[in-house]
């Protein structure tokens, strides 16, 4: 987590911090484990899952973009 605060990042989306927070325990539960551990006033860092499910979807993220790309190129876009 780049700025090792949930806080500071729910900031520079523009989302509040509790409806950031909300949405990690969400995920956290559907998903089934901890996505982030919270070190008191050192803010929180991806845990072990965390990092891997973050490397999982970046990669998801750009697979699907290539194939977005590929489709909308073989149709003159």
């Amino acid at each position: 987590m780049e700025l090792h605060s949930l806080n500071r990042a729910a900031k520079r989306m523009g989302m509040a911090y509790s409806k950031a927070w909300k949405s990690i325990r969400d995920t956290e539960s559907h998903l089934g484990f901890a996505l982030l551990e919270r070190q008191a006033q050192h803010g929180s860092v991806l845990t072990e899952n965390g990092e891997k499910f973050l490397e999982a979807f970046l990669a998801a993220e750009q697979a699907a973009d290539a194939a977005a790309r590929e489709v909308f190129k073989s149709r003159g876009y």
